[in-house]
């Protein structure tokens, strides 16, 4: 349960407080000790701790108003332009075309190739995890965000046969100080094959595209 706290017209949940107390914690054990010796009147302190509550709406959300399939296209062309999963200019590349959805998800269809199997008939264990990587760092794109694959974990459910499509989709969870965690999962027949979650590193000397 989200606890909400009214200050005037806002609603504010209480995560969002705890982020902005954290952040300005110094000052708020200064207006403490402030009171505790009468160096500020109470009220004057609770009119500015009130006022404090209004700071998570100045803190600005990393990319939140940056998803587009532009930015994801222009993302791909610049960073990952022979990439083997994602390129068309590749040409012993996978070329997966990626596209955005609504949700901020995206997603892309492999076709099969008898010649990326391992045992007979099945798709490569390799090859799917370069198909679940490669999803989730074309979303990463789609948020601006250029980074590369720090940890990787993949979830064989069932063989995915390299005789019928499969579609491969990829989410972001959150980001924190570079580091960005996202999940994927690949589909063929309409049942989960496999599933990955993985943690991306901001490459050093990039920013935040927009």
């Amino acid at each position: 349960m989200v606890v909400m706290v009214m200050c005037n017209s806002y609603l504010l949940p209480l995560w969002r407080i705890a982020i902005c107390a954290r952040r300005i914690g110094d000052c708020l054990i200064v207006q403490h000790a402030l009171i505790e010796n009468d160096g500020y009147h109470p009220l004057f302190v609770a009119i500015a701790a009130l006022s404090l509550l209004y700071l998570p709406f100045m803190i600005p959300t990393p990319n939140q108003n940056f998803l587009s399939s532009d930015l994801l296209e222009r993302l791909r062309q610049e960073t990952h332009s022979r990439c083997v999963v994602c390129s068309p200019a590749n040409l012993l590349g996978l070329k997966i075309e990626f596209s955005l959805n609504a949700d901020g998800s995206i997603q892309g269809q492999f076709f099969g190739n008898s010649m990326l199997q391992g045992y007979d008939g099945m798709l490569h264990g390799g090859v799917i995890a370069a198909l679940l990587d490669g999803a989730m760092t074309n979303c990463l794109f789609a948020h601006g965000f250029v980074a590369v694959t720090a940890e990787l974990k993949v979830r064989y459910h069932q063989a995915v046969t390299v005789d019928s499509p499969a579609i491969v989709c990829a989410w972001r969870d959150q980001s924190n100080l570079g580091m960005h965690q996202l999940y994927a999962e690949l589909t063929q027949n309409n049942c989960i094959k496999a599933r990955a979650s993985a943690k991306f590193m901001q490459k050093p000397g990039d920013e935040v595209l927009t």
